[in-house]
């Protein structure tokens, strides 16, 4: 239940602290005075966005608490799946700050909106006005009858099961789709790798290849030049025999002077080099043939892979080999496809024969409530003055897959006898709309443990007896859960057993919205003037006594 509200900085609001009890709490007050500003600020610890214009004084930040007592909710488990402290009295706290951040707390740790809306799901149900709306939305119309039949256990299954064959079915999709456009791309691909398989890539040194080409392609100016070298020594006047002239000539002197005999070993070191270049040139002109043919064979494979090279986007030669693996993988993936959508066909095939399963049990299980849940809706509209109503439960089976099942739930309704069903805006007033929803919530509150509901003026449209027999059907859904109802009206505001009054005050110029527990002649006052005006007469307060002690 919720067991205070603490609210600091938004709109009309400076601070204020209020503790509720069980039971049934009215809240009243005149138009204006801020009843809707109190359940917005609650809105906001359960998870609703955040408006920046909502902070009254914007140098310091707005903070939102509500506290539930969950001791009796069996809840642990959410806690520990979301890693947060449980205490048996949880507190619920956003915080705005003049910049327009916003931060959500479950007993103080951080949690995402998302988070905190699910815990809130698990507290606390609110019915503002708008709701009225959700009485022709679809899955609004099957979470009550599902709630009315207790399929909260098979549409946990059914919602995990459908999770499973959804990915499985996005993957099967995605393969297929990877599928055709790999055979869109596949003959290309092979074309391309037949490129890359025709070159030996991993057998060649790009840097011996260029070598050995440009060698080939200058060998016979190359021999012509080593061939002048050799000749050097071809005859008497040769460079070898000219210096073993000079070295004859030296030693004939070199007994005279000792310099002469530095300069003879200085000639028999350079005949001796001079020869060993010659003898090296000789041999290099030997290795080095003229062969076309290479020259041929070389110049195509280099030609090859430059152009393999400007077509691939590559420098190197095993950029250009992780290209051809690359290549190769997607060649090779095509012949894979076929085998894995063979086996996520089977899988899907297998998860479908098992969702319809699933979906048939829901929908099973909602035909069989359906009579005894049309029945109680008219008893509850027959209590609340609509004797002849008609309410319909219309079950169409389907056969997709849907969040909630394979059914289609619609409610249809007619007031008057003999008139034929109808959707429910399309033929109820606000006023049976009204009536109709309460009695929804009555069966919800009934069927489901929800420790907290909250009535945003849900008589809009009604008046006088009717009023009095939809407090009484607040009063009796009061005796399991927590109820609070925000009115306009004295016959519902005299059913609770407690009384909440939210009025204005001015304080030093300004503002501001507050809001007191009313008891005793306090209570009887507020009564007497919303039967009677501002003006309170003893007929009103001897009314007023009736409504709190009928």
């Amino acid at each position: 239940m919720l067991s205070r509200l603490y609210i600091t900085n938004y709109a009309l609001i400076d601070k204020i602290t209020v503790d509720f009890n069980r039971g049934m709490t009215v809240v009243t007050g005149e138009t204006g005075a801020g009843k809707s500003i109190i359940l917005g600020a609650l809105g906001l610890t359960l998870g609703e966005r955040v408006d920046t214009s909502v902070l009254r004084n914007n140098d310091g930040k707005c903070v939102i608490e509500s506290t539930f007592d969950i001791s009796s909710l069996h809840l642990k488990p959410f806690f520990e799946k979301n890693e947060l402290d449980f205490e048996e009295e949880t507190i619920l706290r956003r915080e705005i700050t003049p910049q327009g951040k916003s931060r959500a707390f479950i007993n103080d740790t951080p949690v995402s909106l998302n988070v905190l809306r699910e815990l809130s799901s698990l507290l606390i149900d609110v019915h503002s006005q708008h709701q009225v709306l959700l009485l022709n939305n679809s899955d609004f119309q099957i979470n009550v009858l599902d709630t009315f039949a207790s399929n909260e256990e098979l549409l946990v299954s059914y919602k995990d099961s459908l999770k499973v064959y959804s990915n499985i079915k996005k993957q099967l999709e995605d393969l297929k789709e990877q599928e055709q456009q790999l055979k869109n791309d596949l003959d290309y691909y092979k074309f391309q790798l037949n490129e890359l398989e025709a070159i030996p890539l991993g057998d060649i040194d790009e840097g011996e290849l260029e070598e050995e080409l440009h060698l080939l392609a200058n060998a016979e100016d190359i021999k012509q030049g080593l061939s002048a070298v050799s000749s050097l020594s071809d005859d008497d006047q040769g460079i070898v025999q000219q210096l073993a002239y000079v070295e004859q000539v030296l030693n004939k002197l070199s007994s005279n002077n000792k310099s002469i005999e530095n300069l003879v070993q200085r000639i028999v070191s350079s005949k001796i080099e001079i020869q060993d270049i010659i003898d090296e040139a000789e041999g290099i002109n030997e290795n080095i043939s003229l062969d076309p043919s290479r020259l041929e064979e070389l110049t195509d494979q280099y030609n090859a892979i430059q152009a393999l090279h400007k077509k691939h986007f590559t420098t190197s030669l095993s950029e250009l080999i992780e290209k051809r693996d690359e290549i190769s993988e997607k060649v090779q993936l095509g012949a894979s496809f076929d085998e894995d959508i063979e086996r996520l066909t089977k899988q899907l095939s297998k998860r479908e024969t098992d969702l319809k399963k699933q979906a048939n049990t829901l929908s099973q299980s909602r035909k069989a409530v359906k009579a005894s849940f049309e029945s109680e809706m008219m008893g509850s509209l027959a209590y609340l003055s609509m004797p002849k109503a008609v309410f319909e439960v219309k079950i169409n089976s389907t056969t997709a897959f849907k969040k909630n099942g394979s059914d289609e739930v619609s409610f249809e309704f007619s007031a008057n006898k003999g008139m034929p069903t109808k959707s429910l805006t399309k033929t109820a007033s606000g006023g049976e709309l009204s009536r109709v929803m309460l009695c929804l919530k009555q069966l919800m509150a009934k069927h489901k443990a929800l420790p907290t509901i909250i009535f945003d003026e849900i008589d809009t449209g009604v008046s006088g007896e009717v009023a009095n027999q939809m407090g009484e059907v607040m009063k009796n859904i009061s005796k399991t859960t927590q109820v609070f109802a925000i009115t306009h009206l004295p016959q519902i505001a005299g059913k609770g057993n407690n009384h909440l009054f939210v009025y204005k005050e001015e304080k030093q110029g300004e503002t501001f919205t507050n809001i007191k527990h009313l008891e005793g002649d306090d209570r009887l006052s507020e009564l007497a003037k919303m039967l009677s005006g501002s003006e309170v007469t003893e007929a009103a307060l001897e009314n007023a006594k009736q409504l709190i002690n009928s």
